[in-house]
């Protein structure tokens, strides 16, 4: 366990140093707060959340910390790092490490628990494709290849699949996105082929000084589970 907890400290160590010494580096930061998380078509708490992340990016390179805390007693936690690459204009490909985590005092975390049967860590590797130049179009491909997507007798890892089309376009001052995302198979999303994550979201950005104030109000409706809401989610930046 030592050697582990080393070995990670002086990882994130060593890469921090080499991004703060690039001439090109940018930190930034942010906090989000949500009346709900909603993921992929998914309801994670049934409480507002607040959502702080911070990170690095370069313009080829970012790497991000984010978490997710919702203001009620015992429920679901998660912190993720993520690590991505811009391929030219039009691909980025990353993985994203989602840590779901017991946040109650006293609770054991176990961040180094790597055994497939019993880790809450969960792996997604993916690749966002923007293919038109002129045409803000992006298609999202999503991979979980390894970690607590598993079922839930036999254990067996889902390999569960996510593919997302968005579309934006610019409203007056108001910013609007469509979007229509579903999985391909049996998995964490549903237990079939199914379209899981519709909708459409309008973002208007306020500034105050030179804090940024993007408010975001979606409406998103998931077919397969016959579920739907509304959320609304104000950016500090």
């Amino acid at each position: 366990m030592i050697r582990k907890t080393l070995f990670f400290c002086l990882t994130f160590l060593l890469s921090f140093s080499g991004m703060a010494q690039s001439a090109d580096s940018s930190l930034y930061l942010q906090v989000d707060l949500a009346n709900r998380w909603i993921f992929r078509g998914m309801s994670y708490t049934e409480s507002p959340v607040i959502q702080p992340s911070f990170g690095y990016d370069n313009g080829r390179w970012n790497f991000m910390v984010w978490g997710s805390y919702p203001m009620e007693h015992h429920g679901y936690v998660e912190i993720d790092f993520t690590a991505e690459y811009r391929i030219g204009e039009f691909m980025t490909i990353g993985i994203t490490d989602y840590f779901g985590i017991n946040d109650s005092l006293g609770a054991r975390h176990s961040f180094f628990d790597f055994r497939r049967e019993t880790t809450m860590h969960m792996f997604d590797v993916y690749t966002i494709l923007e293919p038109f130049r002129k045409v803000p179009l992006s298609l999202l491909c999503s991979f979980w290849a390894w970690g607590c997507d598993r079922e839930e007798e036999t254990l067996k890892q889902n390999f569960s699949t996510y593919f997302e089309l968005s579309y934006e376009k610019e409203i007056g001052s108001f910013t609007a996105d469509f979007f229509a995302g579903g999985t391909t198979g049996k998995g964490f999303y549903a237990e079939r082929p199914a379209l899981v994550n519709v909708g459409l979201g309008l973002t208007k950005e306020f500034v105050i000084g030179n804090l940024n104030l993007p408010l975001k109000t979606e409406f998103i409706f998931n077919p397969d589970a016959q579920n739907v809401y509304l959320n609304v989610i104000l950016t500090l930046k």
